[in-house]
């Protein structure tokens, strides 16, 4: 066993990974596993996964980490205690216990279903915990079972009830071992409710335009942060300990250090998109859900301006000359400008790459750098030149003006086409 893995399991994982032991011992196993959190959903969300699942080349296992919180609406808690039945109280299902966790075990032709009780009476989510919790919980026991020899494929891939995957799904999967994360390309799917999908179709173009931009001025950290997306290997999950217990961006904050293992860690995957459902959501404290929700209560959705991406390209152009040669004059002269400099101040990135230069050779900046400009801090600075400088607006306002989307953007008009030129400049080859 990896020793990354080894130490995780000993002393980080939750406790429901212990179940692997009695799954072990009943001589079952598969090719590929799938995490996927639920709450407050109807059963009818497991067929989103089906034809992705008969068509995979091995057994799957569907594992459900059905989760709660104390104070839920009682319409979400009537949903998550009528999947509690479903998936416990039928005749074909096997009941797991051990050690104060507990699951059960329904055997299928397209996957075996494996849900683990974070809903009933005593086992809700703590106050504070949500969705990281729960995919740190289905991960946990996934990377258990792996590491005990009953998930035959090293990745760990995860879901959201809210998804329909594509048949290829489990396959095409990155074989250099240095890829750590593999992204799936994902799209909105239509739901015939017009309001509902021009909010959601917006948020997602809001998404990519961020993604897009980063991409353009060079950052590393050039990538969509969405939980439905993400397949880790098991190793690399282990190495950055999971899922953080966050009610949300526990996506980010893992990929964000996956990244930091080293160039090229994330693969974003092209080809047939997965297609999440539009929702408007309060289950979560931000994010596309909540977005969605506001904008249909008429809050605007606002894009960065493109002067940002240009500010933030020669900030990373000045930090490799000074990776390059060890000296700071590059990143002195972009903090002359008034703008850039105040927002470098302000967050902290001038007196960080001083001490840095200051620490350590030229040979070892450009992953120091890499590794104190994340994502994060990233995010950070795009928000401190927006605040200062650059404020953001409407997609319509600034279209014309995104050198970075390229120049085959002119003359598209309508919110739906120019979704789909930004989703097929990422590889996703449909219309709207």
């Amino acid at each position: 066993m990896d020793s990354a893995v080894r130490k995780y399991l000993a002393g980080h994982e939750a406790a429901e990974a212990k179940l692997a032991l009695p799954l072990v011992q009943r001589e079952r196993s598969w090719a590929h596993v799938l995490v996927v959190p639920a709450h407050g959903e109807r059963m009818d969300f497991l067929e989103g996964y089906r034809a992705a699942a008969s068509a995979a080349k091995g057994h799957v296992l569907l594992l459900v980490v059905l989760n709660g919180r104390r104070g839920d609406p009682e319409e979400m808690r009537a949903r998550d205690l009528e999947c509690h039945r479903h998936c416990f109280e039928g005749g074909d299902t096997e009941i797991l216990e051990f050690e104060g966790a507990r699951a059960s075990l329904r055997i299928d032709d397209a996957f075996d279903l494996l849900v683990v009780d974070r809903v009933s009476p005593g086992r809700c989510l703590a106050e504070g915990e949500g969705v990281g919790t729960a995919r740190k919980i289905g991960s946990d026991l996934a990377l258990a079972l792996w590491a005990m020899g009953a998930i035959r494929r090293a990745w760990i891939h995860g879901s959201d009830a809210d998804v329909s995957l594509p048949r290829d799904y489990f396959e095409g999967r990155a074989t250099d071992r240095k890829v750590l994360a593999s992204l799936a390309p994902f799209a909105h799917a239509e739901s015939g409710d017009a309001a509902l999908d021009a909010a959601t179709w917006r948020y997602e173009a809001r998404l990519r335009w961020y993604v897009q931009g980063l991409a353009w001025a060079g950052s590393p950290f050039a990538h969509h942060s969405i939980g439905s997306t993400i397949s880790v290997r098991p190793e690399a999950y282990a190495r950055v300990r999971g899922f953080p217990r966050r009610q949300a961006g526990e996506d980010f904050y893992l990929l964000d250090k996956l990244a930091k293992l080293g160039r090229g860690a994330i693969e974003r995957k092209s080809g047939a998109p997965l297609f999440i459902r539009p929702r408007a959501s309060r289950r979560v404290p931000f994010g596309t859900g909540p977005a969605v929700a506001a904008a249909l209560e008429g809050a605007p959705i606002e894009f960065y301006d493109p002067a940002v991406f240009e500010a933030l390209q020669r900030v990373l152009g000045a930090l490799g000359s000074v990776a390059r040669s060890g000296e700071l004059e590059a990143l002195l002269r972009v903090a002359d400008e008034s703008a850039l400099g105040e927002a470098l101040r302000a967050r902290g990135w001038l007196e960080r790459a001083q001490q840095l230069v200051g620490s350590y050779p030229s040979s070892q900046l450009a992953a120091r750098f890499r590794d104190a400009f994340d994502g994060l801090s990233t995010l950070r600075l795009v928000h401190a030149l927006r605040d200062r400088r650059w404020p953001s607006d409407s997609l319509e306002a600034l279209w014309e003006r995104a050198e970075f989307l390229g120049p085959r953007r002119h003359g598209i008009e309508s919110l739906e086409a120019r979704l789909d030129y930004m989703r097929r400049r990422e590889g996703i080859g449909l219309g709207l």
